[in-house]
């Protein structure tokens, strides 16, 4: 599912903005064979760290003209979302949690 998703917005980025995938994985993980990698015939696995860091790559980069994917306004939510919380006690004060994407359709995710 994240690679899948990662190829998604690689699609999207660079039909908006006219750029290769592979000038797109030089500006996300300064390699340029990192989609194609991604989609290759024994695709590879990207880590939770790298797929991070190219979902916020891609928030702070996407095209101001062009709407965020529902996958992209929920990684923004999540780290927003990280960034005020402590995970051992947002359940708690009561506090919100961001919503994700998984198989099947959208969760509320429950920390544990």
């Amino acid at each position: 599912m994240a690679v899948q998703t990662l190829l998604t917005l690689r699609d999207a980025y660079c039909d908006a903005v006219g750029i290769s995938a592979a000038r797109l994985g030089n500006l996300v993980a300064k390699d340029h064979r990192f989609f194609s990698r991604l989609e290759g015939k024994d695709p590879s696995t990207v880590t939770a760290r790298k797929y991070d860091s190219v979902m916020d790559w891609f928030a702070a980069h996407w095209p101001e003209a062009c709407d965020r994917p529902v996958c992209l306004e929920d990684h923004i939510a999540v780290r927003q979302w990280e960034a005020s919380n402590s995970y051992s006690c947002a359940m708690e004060r009561g506090a919100p949690v961001p919503r994700v994407v998984v198989p099947g359709g959208a969760c509320e995710w429950r920390g544990v």
